[in-house]
């Protein structure tokens, strides 16, 4: 019955190019339950069927129910475009540091913290100042203690020097050990040239 409410597959051409090709398909599918009118999502996987004796005999269809997964995901990017729209709105800094206190994510809407000036570099190596030296030291104690931590540190810019209230939370890993540091810095000054 799910096959007739199955929306645009032809299963039998789905077949037929596993038989053809002898190598699977698997194909994203939706149906609808007219019952309750929700979209239901499901992962729809042909192979080809080998007997005992390594005959191609028919095709093996699998069908998982994705539902759940498609919804997260939708969630997820609802999230996400609230997420960045608050970033664009909010002189806001937010990043993540390795163990070695290295920068693999960053994100603000001013050009100072860019991608290609901060990724894969320490606070030390992209500015020689004592705010720099202060924001590694702040990182260096919540990778230490695994307790988060607060501090107000004034910081080079292209414009001069702008001060932040910077908040650095320990990441963890699955086993709960300290991973990196990741940090919220809000602008709360600015200091001109």
């Amino acid at each position: 019955d799910l096959a007739s409410k199955l929306e645009d597959i032809d299963l039998s051409q789905i077949a037929q190019r596993v038989l053809d090709s002898l190598h699977s398909e698997t194909i994203e599918v939706s149906t609808t339950e007219v019952s309750t009118a929700n979209k239901c999502f499901f992962s729809l996987r042909v192979l080809p069927y080998r007997t005992v004796n390594n005959i191609i005999d028919g095709v093996v269809i699998t069908l998982d129910d994705t539902t759940q997964s498609k919804k997260l995901e939708t969630e997820l990017q609802h999230s996400e475009s609230l997420y960045r729209l608050v970033l664009k709105n909010a002189d806001l800094v937010v990043a993540h540091t390795n163990r070695e206190l290295r920068y693999s994510w960053i994100h603000s809407e001013d050009p100072n913290f860019s991608d290609s000036l901060y990724l894969g570099k320490r606070d030390d190596e992209i500015a020689d100042s004592e705010g720099s030296r202060q924001l590694t030291q702040l990182k260096e104690q919540v990778l230490r203690t695994g307790v988060a931590a607060n501090a107000v540190i004034t910081l080079p810019s292209s414009e001069g020097e702008r001060t932040y209230s910077i908040s650095a939370e320990p990441t963890r890993d699955a086993t709960g050990t300290t991973s990196g540091v990741t940090t919220i810095s809000l602008a709360i000054s600015d200091h001109q040239k």
